[in-house]
């Protein structure tokens, strides 16, 4: 407040000034709190890291875990040596397989899903038309050795 207020016009315009006065406090406050959460930022990715670490992402999907699974078995026999301790051969795979189930996003998981359901279909179209040929009366001539005329 920089001069006494003597008439209604002049509260009015003192009411002005410090409603804009307020706006700006509450947009320099609005801009000190991006700024904090954008400081606590590398704390939320190192949480979230060491999240992935100990959690699975995704248990809807059995098949893709399970060749994720088998694929890190076996390229961590190949590189663990024989002579290391239990703790070492339980707990690096444990890791390992929690943190690479975080790498497969949803939507790689769908497309996985979607084409493999493809393949599965094609095969079960090509099972389907070898058995309809084995129902034919000219295969089944052929595959008994005789003809009927």
């Amino acid at each position: 407040m920089t001069r006494k207020i003597k008439t209604y016009e002049d509260l009015l315009e003192e009411e002005q000034r410090l409603t804009t006065q307020l706006s700006s406090y509450k947009e320099l406050i609005k801009g000190d709190i991006a700024g904090i959460k954008d400081g606590l930022n590398p704390i939320k990715k190192a949480k979230d890291k060491v999240k992935n670490l100990f959690t699975r992402e995704d248990k809807n999907s059995p098949a893709i875990n399970f060749t994720l699974n088998f694929a890190l078995d076996y390229i961590i026999r190949k590189i663990l040596p024989n002579r290391t301790s239990v703790i070492t051969k339980t707990l690096i795979p444990f890791v390992l397989k929690n943190y690479v189930s975080h790498l497969i996003t949803d939507d790689q998981r769908k497309a996985i899903s979607k084409s493999l359901h493809g393949l599965v279909a094609k095969v079960d179209g090509m099972i389907k038309k070898a058995t309809s040929k084995k129902n034919q009366p000219a295969y089944d001539a052929a595959y008994t050795g005789h003809y009927e005329a």
